[in-house]
């Protein structure tokens, strides 16, 4: 044990953006700059993790309140242990990775959507945790778009979607605006493409079109056909 938190490959990438504040080139800067605010006072990548864990218990703690209020803290308190003891949460939210944003998301989603009268002034924190999960990660703008477009066939249901589809339009100009301030283009992804064409060279698929064609036409990658 090297006294690091657990990493990812991507790892390198969010920590390279946060010493630099050039956004990374296939998604956004948004978690490096949490990462950068996170240890800006208190110099080590584990103040990040502790302040992820920290939304993982407010979240959790606002979804007993409201969904089984019978329990009392010190229930609370027994289920959360529980939960650190018997699942994967200690080990998602010890990453230096924007995943355990993911699960921010589904239950700030709920709540807004079925708890929203009985938030009171929790719904700006929550709002602030609900659009941070936009930003941090291009496919949770894909996740609550598709959501928001299945939840509103049902009219009952369309008055609880203003919060996130507010926060959804928020995030639809915050990202393309900084992926424009650092230098691409004013996108959710300004070189997303490169994803598609990774997985085409992986497959073989891009070697074969060039061994086709390269003959005839002229495409930039013929000079690199036989590297």
């Amino acid at each position: 044990f090297n006294g690091f938190p657990l990493v990812y490959p991507d790892t390198g990438t969010y920590l390279e953006a946060a010493a630099t504040l050039q956004p990374p080139l296939d998604r956004p800067i948004f978690y490096s700059l949490f990462l950068r605010a996170t240890q800006s006072l208190v110099r080590s990548p584990w103040a990040t993790v502790a302040v992820q864990a920290l939304i993982l218990v407010w979240l959790l703690r606002l979804f007993l309140d409201r969904v089984r209020p019978e329990l009392g803290s010190r229930r609370e308190a027994g289920l959360l242990l529980l939960l650190a003891a018997g699942t994967g949460l200690p080990w998602i939210s010890g990453q230096l990775m924007p995943d355990i944003f993911t699960g921010y998301l589904a239950v700030a989603f709920y709540l807004f959507l079925f708890h929203s009268p009985t938030l009171g002034a929790a719904r700006f924190p929550l709002g602030a945790v609900f659009v941070s999960c936009l930003f941090v990660h291009t496919s949770h703008i894909a996740i609550t778009a598709l959501l928001l477009g299945l939840l509103f066939l049902d009219p009952a249901l369309r008055p609880r979607l203003r919060w996130p589809a507010a926060l959804l339009a928020v995030a639809l100009v915050a990202i393309p605006a900084a992926n424009r301030i650092g230098g691409g283009r004013f996108s959710l992804s300004s070189w997303g493409h490169n994803f598609l064409m990774i997985r085409l060279t992986e497959d073989g698929l891009v070697e074969r079109l060039l061994r086709d064609r390269c003959a005839h036409r002229r495409y930039v990658l013929c000079a690199h056909e036989e590297e």
